[in-house]
């Protein structure tokens, strides 16, 4: 926060629950989609060369 980046953040699929407890479990399926959707997320952030702008601002 203090370098004035932006952040956010993606699940990583599938099925869980009990959090940072002992009853913490966690359900693998279609767990891929979240892969997917995260790479198309980080393609919108940076853009693709000669097709699609970024949305994040290049910082120098």
């Amino acid at each position: 926060m203090s370098l004035g980046i932006p952040s956010i953040t993606s699940g990583t699929g599938g099925q869980a629950g009990g959090a940072h407890t002992l009853q913490e479990w966690y359900d693998p399926k279609d767990g891929y989609l979240a892969v997917q959707k995260n790479f198309l997320l980080i393609l919108g952030l940076v853009g693709i060369k000669d097709e699609i702008q970024p949305i994040l601002k290049i910082r120098s």
